[in-house]
């Protein structure tokens, strides 16, 4: 891989030059932590972000809650509407595919 640090002696063998090596694990070790520094910050950004986010979700949700009641739909009713538009739409669907193969 590092060719570089491959030295052969005045006999044919080959052996590694460890001087030059430790430089250059040295070097590794730099990039990846500058990596993980990066990482971590990202992480953090984005930890805030998803608190900001969940934030505004429970807000909105309260909000939605305060329209409901004040409209008077209870969760029960809220439950049944979303079914019975979903059986509508999957009976549209049925009724529309019927129609096509006819």
């Amino acid at each position: 891989i590092f060719p570089e640090l491959v030295m052969t002696d005045n006999k044919g063998f080959k052996a590694i030059e460890y001087g030059k090596l430790s430089a250059l694990l040295v070097k590794g070790v730099k990039e990846l932590n500058d990596k993980n520094e990066k990482l971590k910050a990202d992480n953090t950004e984005l930890k805030a972000k998803n608190i900001e986010l969940s934030n505004k979700i429970d807000l909105i949700e309260q909000r939605l809650n305060k329209i409901e009641e004040m409209k008077g739909i209870s969760y029960s009713q809220k439950k049944e509407n979303i079914f019975e538009r979903f059986f509508n739409w999957i009976r549209s669907l049925f009724k529309s595919r019927v129609m096509q193969i006819n």
